[in-house]
């Protein structure tokens, strides 16, 4: 767990944007079966005056093998112990490491919630007891790492799955802490990706000669768990890829603000299958699947500022031709592309000595030194992004995506994009004399400082213009306006029916009073309506402040309700991440942001179906 965190500030150091764990409960299964197998020794030498030695593989024996053992319960509490202190040391570390300019935190993520192994779902209890406990003397709300919870129907999503008692203690844990995030395993994007890969490694398979699959049917039967990470299985002596299998690589994860990696374009199983038949072995260091998040990032993302893209076609749209103006985004998505082309191509023109520790550590997967940095990078993904989709609309049509007319136009803007970004990522390009595929995603962009920027340069060109440029921000990507009085349900309903468009990284937000901490199942109904609405990402954002001087968390108005100071820390999710302190932190527009947002209360006159 320390060196995780060290991993995560030296990696911050080489790249810009935040750095994330994608299955930390999966990942930390060996280590905690060697602390459990160190424990029995020692148990068996101090209780038991014998001589024990640890397996070789005590990596790959469960805990629970040794249930009938004298010494089974001292090894398993020590075990669950030291998981806790090092999910202490995971939590205390990147809220005390700094990294790049102006001491920031390392911007950091974890992704856990699917692992079902007693190792596994000890981790997920100890990330989330440590992160209810909090930092230092006043155990404060940790800023980072950002939690995200793999909400899974089939492993923690519903009453008699293995992990729903610990989606419970996430819900209970995103009352008092904002963290964990849910994201979705069965989202609809992410399992095109696996079915994708299926066909990929089933269409390679059967392309081989009798004679090729006899050698890789040896192969198979010999290394049975190897094969399994690459879905493949033996049958009737011929090598099939089982669908079923799913490897924690290709688990739907994201990082904390909202980035998604996609289908890898140059994921080739065919590279895995004539090295095993060559040389008796996989390759070292490649992917197991196409729809792999390990090992892999978004290299670069551009934005289209779509309120801008409306005034520039308002002067053909006069008669209302809404066709004028996808013909000018359309245009914008092609420079956009190129941008991004451009930008790619700069960035892996570099030596790997500008980012030393990322390729000889395999933070970024696939590097072949004669190749150059690119056979890394294009892994990756190019994302478009977007941002004001709300605004753009009132400029078109003086309505937004919360009206049927406003909604059909918004889904025709986000299926240019991603018809545009399918047809960018389906050819090949040349770049520094190689030939590949590039990873372009429609993404939907946080905008952090461009929300303000963005508009200030639009209203210095067009002035105020009522329900587009009269506050300090643009809205983020497709999201409803924030001073929308609606319920969370309705802002599900309306987000959901966009965010299949998006491939590179969304989320959703919801407003809620902190009073809900009380009502933990009113939380897992809101989480499981957007999960089984197709919601690929939410947070469930609350008002949480912290005394600095007794440490009393809650709501708090001007001063502490127990020991009456003023000297109050307001902790805001502004964006993906939570935020010290929101007011100074951030630019006008995100604080101007959060003043106007309302808590999605509504009035809920008929429950949705199924709830």
């Amino acid at each position: 767990f320390q060196q995780l965190a060290v991993y995560i500030q030296v990696q911050s150091l080489q790249q810009f944007g935040g750095v994330s764990s994608t299955h930390l409960d999966w990942t930390m299964v060996p280590y905690v079966r060697w602390s459990f197998h160190k424990h029995l020794r020692d148990g068996k030498k101090y209780l038991q005056n014998e001589d024990w030695k640890i397996p070789a593989d005590c990596d790959k024996i469960s805990i629970d093998t040794y249930k009938d053992d004298p010494c089974y319960k001292y090894a398993l509490d020590m075990t669950i112990r030291e998981t806790l202190q090092g999910a202490e040391a995971l939590i205390h570390n990147l809220n005390s490491l700094q990294s790049r300019s102006g001491q920031q935190l390392p911007f950091s993520s974890i992704n856990y919630g699917t692992c079902t192994l007693t190792e596994g779902r000890m981790v997920i209890n100890a990330i989330l007891d440590a992160t209810l406990d909090g930092t230092g003397p006043l155990h404060k709300t940790p800023i980072f790492p950002c939690g995200i919870f793999q909400w899974d129907k089939d492993l923690n999503g519903y009453p008699g799955t293995p992990n729903y008692d610990l989606f419970r203690k996430a819900l209970y844990c995103t009352s008092k802490r904002f963290y964990p995030n849910y994201c979705n395993c069965g989202w609809s994007v992410n399992k095109a990706g696996m079915d994708k890969d299926v066909s990929h490694k089933t269409a390679c398979l059967n392309k081989l000669s009798d004679e090729k699959m006899v050698i890789l049917a040896k192969w198979v039967k010999e290394n049975e768990e190897e094969a399994r990470l690459y879905k493949m299985v033996l049958k009737n002596d011929k090598v099939e890829i089982d669908p079923t299998i799913i490897n924690p690589v290709e688990i739907m994860s994201t990082m904390g603000c909202r980035t998604y990696n996609g289908y890898d374009a140059n994921f080739d199983f065919n590279v895995v299958l004539n090295s095993i038949i060559k040389n008796g072995k996989p390759p070292k260091y490649y992917f197991y699947s196409g729809n792999q998040k390990d090992g892999r990032g978004n290299i670069a993302p551009a934005t289209i500022i779509l309120p801008t893209i409306a005034m520039k076609a308002k002067g053909k749209i006069g008669n209302k031709n809404i066709e004028d103006f996808f013909e000018v985004l359309n245009t914008k998505i092609e420079e956009c592309k190129d941008s991004l082309i451009e930008r790619f191509t700069l960035i892996a023109s570099q030596s790997p000595a500008s980012a030393t520790f990322m390729y000889h550590n395999r933070t970024m997967l696939g590097y072949v030194p004669k190749q150059g940095i690119v056979s890394a990078l294009k892994h990756g993904t190019l994302a478009i992004g977007q941002l004001g989709v709300a605004e753009c609309l009132q400029i078109l049509i003086g309505k937004d995506q919360t009206t049927p007319e406003g909604m059909e136009i918004a889904k025709r803007i986000e299926k240019l994009f991603n018809t545009k970004c399918a047809e960018y990522k389906s050819q090949k390009y040349t770049i520094l004399d190689q030939e590949m595929y590039l990873n372009f995603g429609v993404y939907y962009t946080p905008a952090e400082s461009l929300c303000h920027t963005a508009l200030k340069k639009f209203r210095d060109k067009y002035g105020v213009i009522p329900n587009v440029s009269d506050k300090e921000f643009f809205t983020n990507s497709i999201h409803i306006p924030v001073w929308y009085d609606i319920t969370p349900f309705e802002k599900i309903d309306l987000e959901s029916q966009l965010t299949g468009y998006s491939n590179a990284g969304c989320i959703t937000y919801v407003e809620i009073d902190t009073a809900a901490s009380h009502n933990i199942n009113a939380m897992e109904t809101l989480v499981v309506y957007a999960m089984e609405h197709d919601i690929p990402y939410l947070g469930i954002n609350l008002s949480l402040d912290t005394c600095r001087d007794c440490g009393w968390s809650g709501e708090i108005n001007d001063s502490c309700p127990a020991c009456k100071s003023k000297n109050i820390q307001r902790l805001r999710r502004v964006t993906g991440y939570i935020t010290e302190d929101y007011e100074t932190a951030f630019n006008d527009g995100k604080i101007d942001e959060v003043y106007h947002r309302v808590k999605h209360y509504g009035t809920v006159t008929k429950l949705p179906k199924n709830i």
